[in-house]
């Protein structure tokens, strides 16, 4: 999504929606650390509206905002872990503008080191937590539509009343919350079963959505019922190991430069809803040889880590579909769609 800070507008760039973290930050002039981005850090002096939060701030209290931080000299400094990175920083308001909505004075983080991870200019946090962009502007709903096709420009992200979704093949399912985690900002769905080719697969587990993890990855019993779907539906190629392309079940194709047949796949919810996956959204080339032909696709599913018990959807799987959270009502809903008409 692309974000404008500042007044007058000091910066407007792409940022990352993820609705599997809360906090919301930008990379901040001076940087110690910064990702190399073609839009330069912000320049909080720049800005009239530019103001660092005291240490006396709600939201300088939440331990999910400051696990790792202290109030200094500098203010309400945070350390904020993700699966594969960090960012360290202060908190301040700033006036955002997202599309043709200014919003003033929201709590972000002004982010002076980051660390491995997605390598963004900044993350727009979208969870359930106090914190994040959709609780601090009290939206009841928002949906995104997150393109495959990344050089096309932005995926666009919907606030409000302007969410909605009109396509007829919209289905839902209930978003709930974890019984064992009652507090936590995820946004939970009830799994029911996966769909490989012809097999109904029994697949259950709890289930959250991330927009900001790459890859879909399943509780280790799920994962090693679909796999073993996937090996016998396509037990006519051969199948090759893909930890050296960071994945796991590849196959080994033709290299006729054709897309090879794969059983197709989706994803069973509470209610009956069937979340069904586009092929390339499940399904890639890894490998191609000289001639540009493929020579190795892959499942772009793994399993989940060995210290947790939930599966994650990410956003890989999410593209090309137009997925509405709408938190009052309870529910998320989903629809193909062609981004670029969202």
């Amino acid at each position: 999504m692309n974000l404008s800070i500042g007044t007058p507008p000091v910066l407007t760039f792409s940022v990352l929606a993820d609705t599997g973290s809360n906090l919301i930050w930008a990379q901040c002039a001076p940087c110690t650390e910064c990702f190399q981005r073609p839009t330069p850090p912000f320049q909080p002096g720049s800005s009239s509206t530019f103001s660092k939060l005291p240490c006396s701030s709600s939201f300088c209290q939440f331990p999910m905002t400051n696990p790792y931080g202290t109030c200094n000299a500098t203010g309400c400094v945070y350390f904020y872990p993700y699966g594969t990175g960090y960012t360290t920083g202060y908190l301040a308001t700033e006036t955002l503008e997202v599309g043709d909505a200014s919003f003033s004075s929201v709590v972000f983080g002004c982010s002076s080191e980051n660390g491995a991870g997605n390598s963004s200019s900044g993350i727009v946090g979208l969870g359930r937590s106090p914190l994040s962009l959709i609780l601090q502007l009290g939206i009841s709903r928002f949906s995104y539509c997150l393109r495959s096709d990344m050089a096309a420009g932005a995926s666009p992200i919907l606030f409000g009343s302007l969410a909605e979704l009109t396509d007829g093949n919209v289905q839902s399912t209930p978003l709930l919350t974890n019984p064992a985690a009652p507090s936590s900002s995820y946004y939970y769905l009830n799994l029911t079963g996966i769909t490989v080719g012809p097999a109904k697969l029994s697949v259950t587990s709890g289930t959250i959505l991330d927009s900001g993890t790459t890859l879909t990855y399943l509780v280790e019993d799920g994962y090693a019922t679909v796999k073993q779907a996937f090996l016998s539906q396509m037990a006519n190629l051969t199948a090759v190991n893909g930890t050296s392309f960071g994945l796991d079940l590849c196959f080994q194709t033709t290299g006729d430069g054709g897309e090879v047949p794969v059983p197709t796949l989706a994803l069973r919810f509470r209610g009956g809803a069937e979340y069904v996956v586009r092929r390339r959204s499940y399904f890639g080339v890894v490998a191609v040889d000289s001639q540009g032909d493929v020579v190795v696709e892959c499942l772009l599913v793994l399993l989940s880590s060995t210290n947790l018990s939930i599966s994650i959807i990410g956003n890989v799987t999410q593209m090309d579909m137009h997925v509405l959270h709408y938190l009052d009502g309870g529910t998320f809903s989903f629809a193909p769609a062609d981004c670029a008409k969202v």
